[in-house]
């Protein structure tokens, strides 16, 4: 599962939307929670964003803040991003 997430984010580093997509998926078991799935849940958000996909982008930015730790570094960036994705989505 290691090698799975750490290909994805190369694939995503690489701009490989779709096959980062599908290791993210392949890196998670059915039901996991905790550290993985917020890793996964924030790569996805960003390839998403990337893509111009705003509603998935949208869907997983929110769920990674309620993932994420309090003082995480990264919520600022996220909710920079959020907030362009609601733009683009006209909210």
């Amino acid at each position: 599962r290691d090698a799975y997430f750490h290909r994805a984010l190369a694939f995503h580093d690489q701009n490989r939307w779709d096959d980062c997509l599908a290791d993210l998926e392949r890196s998670l078991l059915p039901g996991e929670g905790g550290a993985r799935l917020r890793d996964v849940t924030l790569v996805r958000g960003h390839t998403h964003y990337q893509r111009r996909e705003w509603e998935a982008a949208r869907q997983a930015y929110t769920e990674y803040l309620q993932l994420a730790p309090p003082g995480t570094l990264v919520i600022s960036k996220v909710k920079t991003r959020l907030a362009e994705v609601r733009a683009a989505l006209g909210e």
